[in-house]
This record gives C-alpha cells, sequence and structure tokens, in this order.
C-alpha cells in the first residue's frame, strides 16, 4: 500500500432542488420573462463573468483530475449556477423553476449543499509512522497548504458549498454544525467503493476525529429581482484525524439546519420582511455534508 494513500473522491451533488413546473420564455414566445444572460444581464450583474475555460474546470473538479483549489476553482467558476449541473436537463430545469418563480411560486426554506460526500481513504499503519510517506496526491495538497502531518495526526483543510435553493426570494439563515452518525447510505463507485450501508459508532469516531466549519451561522442570499452574490456560499472546514485512530470506517459531517432563534431575531432585523424564519409554521428539512473515512 502506498503512502498514506490518501483519496479525496466526489461522489454526489445534493441539491434539494425543488420540482417546480414553469414555462421557458424561450419555449413560449408570449411569455415576457427570460431569465438568461443573453435575454437580462441585469439580472447577473452581481455574479463573477463565466471564464471561456468554464467547462474545463468543471470537469477537472467534478471528476477530480487536479486537487481542488480556491487559488484555481475560483468565485468565477463556483458562482455560476451550472457549477452543480451535470447535464443540460439540470441546466433547463433550473430556468424553468426561475420562471415557476414569477408565477407566484416561491421557495420558502430550502438549501442544497455541494458536494454532499466525499470518500477517504488512508493507510492506517503509515500514518502511524514517525515519518509517513508523502505520495504525489499528498505532496499536491502539502504544497496548496491544503494538508499537513505531525505528532497528532493528519490534518485536511476542505470546503463545500451551500446554496438556496433556486427561487427563494427571500433571504434565508443556515446553521453549521458537526455531527457523527452512527450510519449512512454510500453509494457505489465502480471499481473504488462498494456500496451501501456505512455503519461508524458515532462514540468511536469523535474520539479519533474532529471537523471544524469556518463558520457557525450564515445567510443566503435571493433570486430575485437578480441573482444576489451570495445565493451560494463557500464554507471551509478543518479536518483532523488522529494518528492512532483504528482500521475501520467512519463518518463525520456537517448538518446544514435552522438557525438559532438569536441569530434569526438579528437577520429579521437587518432584512425585515425579505428575510424567512423558518421557526415560524413550516418544517425546515436539513442537509448534510458527509465525508466517509476508511482507515485500510
Amino acid at each position: 500500500m502506498v503512502a498514506v494513500g490518501i483519496m479525496i473522491l466526489v461522489i454526489v451533488a445534493s441539491l434539494g432542488i425543488m420540482s417546480i413546473e414553469g414555462k421557458n420564455s424561450q419555449d413560449n414566445p408570449a411569455s415576457d420573462v427570460c431569465f438568461t444572460r443573453e435575454c437580462d444581464p441585469e439580472y447577473w450583474s452581481e455574479i463573477p463573468e463565466m471564464p471561456r475555460d468554464f467547462e474545463t474546470r468543471k470537469n477537472q473538479y467534478q471528476y477530480n483530475t487536479i486537487p481542488d483549489s480556491p487559488s484555481v476553482f475560483t468565485d468565477a467558476y463556483w458562482k455560476q449556477p451550472e457549477w452543480v449541473t451535470r447535464t443540460g436537463e439540470e441546466v433547463n430545469n433550473f430556468y424553468k423553476i426561475l420562471d415557476g418563480m414569477m408565477e407566484g411560486r416561491e421557495t420558502i426554506w430550502c438549501v442544497g449543499i455541494y458536494d454532499a460526500e466525499k470518500v477517504l481513504r488512508l493507510d492506517g499503519d503509515e500514518l502511524k509512522m514517525e515519518e509517513p510517506r508523502i505520495n504525489p496526491e499528498m505532496e499536491a495538497l502539502m504544497q496548496l497548504g491544503l494538508l499537513s502531518i505531525d505528532s497528532n495526526g493528519l490534518h485536511i483543510s476542505g470546503r463545500f458549498w451551500i446554496r438556496a435553493c433556486p427561487g427563494a426570494r427571500r433571504h434565508f439563515g443556515v446553521k453549521l454544525s458537526t455531527y457523527y452518525p452512527d450510519s449512512e447510505a454510500l453509494k457505489e463507485i465502480s471499481g473504488i467503493v462498494e456500496g451501501g450501508v456505512i455503519s461508524s459508532p458515532a462514540h468511536t469516531a469523535m474520539q479519533y476525529i474532529t471537523l471544524i466549519p469556518e463558520m457557525g451561522h450564515l445567510t443566503l442570499g435571493t433570486y430575485y429581482p437578480k441573482l444576489e452574490y451570495d445565493y451560494n456560499r463557500e464554507v471551509n472546514y478543518e479536518l483532523t484525524i488522529d494518528k492512532d485512530i483504528p482500521k475501520g470506517w467512519y463518518i463525520v459531517g456537517i448538518n446544514a439546519g435552522v438557525p438559532d432563534r438569536s441569530y434569526q431575531v438579528n437577520q429579521s432585523i437587518e432584512y425585515g420582511f425579505a428575510y424567512t424564519d423558518p421557526n415560524i409554521g413550516m418544517s425546515a428539512p436539513e442537509r448534510q455534508f458527509k465525508i466517509f473515512i476508511e482507515v485500510m
């Protein structure tokens, strides 16, 4: 087994996109609604211009051909709604949802996370060594300042993105907190990871793994009257794995749920009726970012 054998894989993007039937102005000439960049540049004025190499960078990220780096995959890429899509149909659905928004359909409180899941594989014996060998993937992350190893274990800096579901016309507050599930379903990656339910006793994971988001709360922007810059947000985190961690599977994640009451009050004062308080008369489904860790 080579070095600490780290392998980080994008598995699935859980976006929580609502299924809303709407009309697309390009399909219906009678409609005066059009949200494309060509039809309404002002609607996109807060979003960076899409780089010419957008599709190349998007493929590099989705297929993990180069390490995720904030200096490479800048906000010019991940601020584009197309960043989280994988098919042309998903892009068309995005515009259909915006058209539905103009017909009076409004997303109340709904968030999505991208990437929703990552897999990390470690050589546990190598990690325990005084001077672990460094493989090329680890070297690349170290050069970017995203990975380090010391006497306490392995430290990884990472990120994911969270956004208000398309169609949101009011600001959403979100609370971010670490959680340790006892089990979660893992999708199969052909030739790499078998799918199935992964069991990971929470009390054991908590002894050897810490995952800390950089912020406790955040507020997401809206999709109308223009696409606000903060309609999606970057969440950075620090993952630490103890060098003495036993072999086996572990799961740790960050939960995106309803904010604390004090945060809701402060945001309601700032935004007034332009802020959605999910504590009032609604049940808000939570979303999770999960890291599956296999120590071999």
